[in-house]
């Protein structure tokens, strides 16, 4: 995290890094806090529970059911699955740095996940987003074939 934060810093923000190496990076710190149990999901945000409750309604699965699948969504991001980022927070008074990724659920339930590592008090992976999306996810690596 420490290296593209400080390249996102030297170019004032504005960068947008498509390079697959820094992709991986931040996948594979993000994963490894998953495996660590250190993510804080934002499940009472309004978008993310309407998917919540629509899941459990076509499923049948609980919100915790709907947590653990997110989770497993996320340790299992790949480069083909990134969106956008990483991009500044439109928050003036924050400073975090997002990385959004769609993935499939269940096989066909497309969702928006936007993630942030976050280096406080203690690092921790932070999901603020996990909902379906509002617009087309186009995927800048993923192969058509």
């Amino acid at each position: 995290m420490y290296y593209i934060g400080i390249i996102w810093h030297l170019k004032g923000g504005v960068l947008i890094i498509l390079n697959e190496q820094y992709i991986k990076f931040f996948l594979d710190q993000a994963k490894e806090l998953a495996r660590k149990d250190k993510v804080e999901f934002h499940d009472n945000y309004e978008k993310n529970l309407e998917t919540i409750r629509i899941l459990r309604r076509k499923y049948g699965i609980t919100h915790d059911d709907v947590i653990d699948e997110v989770k497993d969504l996320i340790l299992n991001l790949k480069i083909e699955d990134y969106y956008q980022g990483p991009d500044n927070d439109d928050n003036p008074d924050r400073n975090y740095i997002f990385w959004k990724f769609g993935k499939k659920l269940f096989g066909s339930e497309e969702l928006y996940i936007k993630l942030q590592i976050e280096e406080v008090k203690e690092e921790k992976l932070v999901c603020w987003s996990f909902h379906y999306p509002e617009r087309p996810i186009k995927y800048p690596k993923k192969v058509e074939g």
